[in-house]
């Protein structure tokens, strides 16, 4: 899943993109691992990572991945 979240009147960023990969067959939801890039870089994609997903799998989490761009 994917969902762009626009920035109202007066936020400080130009955009914030979020991706989040739950695993099938998930009987309960036990957290959530955010995997953000820093420096401000593109880690949308971080959420596709077969490994990441291997860790969320077998801890019953959710993966959170973002690309967030400030406004200068």
């Amino acid at each position: 899943y994917e969902v762009d979240v626009p920035p109202k009147e007066g936020e400080k960023y130009k955009s914030a993109k979020f991706r989040i990969w739950v695993p099938e067959k998930l009987d309960k939801l036990r957290a959530v691992i955010v995997r953000q890039h820093g420096c401000g870089r593109n880690g949308i994609d971080h959420a596709d990572d077969l490994q990441w997903q291997a860790l969320a799998k077998k801890h019953d989490a959710a993966l959170v991945s973002s690309h967030l761009v400030q406004d200068k």
